[in-house]
């Protein structure tokens, strides 16, 4: 039975089965004599400490068996990188592919390249000339991309989120080559390879606490963009995470070598940002930035599976055509006649953590007319990892549908979203702006005793003059509106925005 289970017989294991014994005996001496009292014979004797004999039997293999599944799944977990797939198949040749190869070829093939070549890389899509990686190159502002494409990742062991391209100056990550390519296709690891040896002082070898040699993380440019891909979409536990490393500062003891790099756990983006519009946002925009916010099913808007989205009106994609709809939210009632309710609770307060943000943006002002809306029915989307062709093709017809909506929504020979946008908007930063100027902190003359004592460092003295004079214009400007007696944000788009500095993602 152990080898079955795959145990063996330990010290501990012997003082179960030996007090398992024991109360088995105990029990029997004990039916024994409830036998005899009873006036039982020994056949109902005999049958009756078999059963028990086979109900306490069962039990335990049954706890044998749970014990030994729970332990093998994380040790698999564990040496899968958390994960009960890795995305990379050990056979590249077998059909169908492996999801990160099969996304690695699909993005070379949207891009027109060859699948035999280097992967795509964000210096392509940007339209820098393709030359090999030098360690000096620098990343291109956003302003001069040609295609500015941007993720999300989550750095679990941080807390922390990240967007991809790297912001500049974020700090050196490196990774582990033995450790990436279990995860990343070998052409994808070639030009890594090519990347990383440029970067890499074969003088000064990085090590991780193993012992294990670390290689630089290519620079943006250089950067595969199906690795960025690989990093936004690490669904937790059900799809491997990915490693990197970075020197933990805080570990630096002067005088002292430079600590060793930890290793950070990067997964799902949607963990920190399920809806990042920040991305490309703007206090006053030149041009709209949509987004697309997958929902559950309304229970007043039922789904028809047999009639395409465009026919459905608002069951199956929603858009808010006027400034007053849109605002209420919906949620689902909590299931508290049943104990199990329990688990609801605890889910609600995961999503809350993960999403309070995202579902602040759904009502708001100046985002709600942006964000269009596709309803799934349960058994789309999510964990619906098997999903039949059919259901693909339908979720496939909302999306085609939603682009529609958007698309007709702001073009300017359908109607007059766009304008409308870009009233709200410059309404609710003029808003902000009148609340700036007239505050009390900023018509406090001790401000300008900080800038002219700032270092001759940090500003020269045309441009501590130039600071000097933009917070002596701001004063003025909130003054002046005591002196009109007028205000710009009497009315502004409800609920009120605020201005406020906070870092860069």
């Amino acid at each position: 039975m152990w080898a079955l289970f795959g145990f063996m017989p330990g010290p501990s294991l012997w003082r179960i089965v030996l007090a398992l014994a024991g109360s088995t005996l105990a029990c029997v001496w004990q039916l024994r004599a409830y036998a005899g009292l009873a006036g039982f014979g020994p056949v109902a004797f005999a049958t009756s400490v078999l059963m028990l004999w086979l109900v306490v039997a069962t039990a335990v293999a049954m706890a044998l068996a749970g014990t030994r599944f729970v332990l093998s799944l994380l040790a698999g977990l564990r040496r899968n990188g958390w994960g009960l797939c890795s995305g990379h198949g050990t056979d590249e040749t077998a059909r169908p592919q492996a999801l990160t190869d099969w996304l690695v070829d699909y993005f070379d093939g949207l891009a027109g390249r060859g699948s035999a070549g280097r992967p795509l890389t964000f210096g392509d899509l940007w339209g820098l000339p393709e030359q090999p990686p030098t360690a000096s190159r620098e990343s291109t502002p956003a302003s001069a991309r040609e295609i500015d494409l941007q993720v999300m990742t989550t750095a679990v062991s941080q807390q922390l989120c990240y967007a991809l391209p790297l912001r500049e100056k974020t700090g050196g990550f490196y990774y582990q080559r033995e450790e990436w390519a279990a995860l990343f296709p070998s052409r994808v690891m070639s030009w890594l390879d090519k990347v990383s040896a440029v970067l890499d002082d074969p003088a000064r070898p990085v090590l991780n606490n193993k012992d294990r040699p670390l290689r630089h993380l290519p620079r943006n440019q250089d950067l595969p963009v199906v690795v960025a891909v690989r990093m936004s979409l690490s669904f937790p536990v059900l799809l491997s995470a990915v490693p990197l490393y970075a020197i933990d500062r805080s570990l630096q003891v002067q005088g002292q070598p430079e600590p060793r790099p930890t290793k950070i756990w990067f997964s799902d983006g949607g963990i920190s940002s399920n809806m990042p519009l920040h991305f490309f946002d703007a206090a006053l925009p030149s041009r709209p930035t949509f987004a697309v916010n997958l929902r559950g099913e309304h229970p007043l808007h039922r789904i028809d599976p047999d009639r395409p989205a465009s026919e459905q009106g608002g069951s199956r994609v929603y858009l808010p055509d006027n400034n007053s709809a849109g605002q209420a939210p919906h949620w689902d009632a909590p299931e508290d006649d049943k104990p199990t309710g329990l688990f609801g609770f605890l889910g609600h307060i995961v999503q809350t953590m993960q999403n309070w943000r995202d579902q602040i943006q759904l009502p708001y002002p100046g985002y709600r007319d942006r964000i269009v809306q596709v309803s799934q029915r349960p058994n789309e989307g999510g964990l619906n990892l098997n999903m039949p062709k059919e259901d693909i093709g339908r979720l496939a017809d909302a999306g085609e549908y939603a682009a529609e909506v958007l698309t007709q929504h702001f073009d300017p020979a359908f109607g007059h979203a766009w304008a409308n946008h870009k009233d709200i908007r410059v309404r609710s930063f003029l808003t902000l702006v009148e609340e700036l100027v007239r505050s009390r902190n900023l018509q406090d003359p001790s401000w300008d005793q900080v800038v002219q004592l700032v270092d001759v460092h940090y500003l020269s003295e045309p441009e501590r003059t130039m600071a000097l004079h933009v917070l002596s214009t701001m004063r003025d400007l909130g003054q002046e509106f005591d002196r009109r007696g007028v205000s710009i944000s009497r009315e502004p788009p409800k609920p009120k925005p605020q201005l406020r500095i906070s870092p860069r993602i």
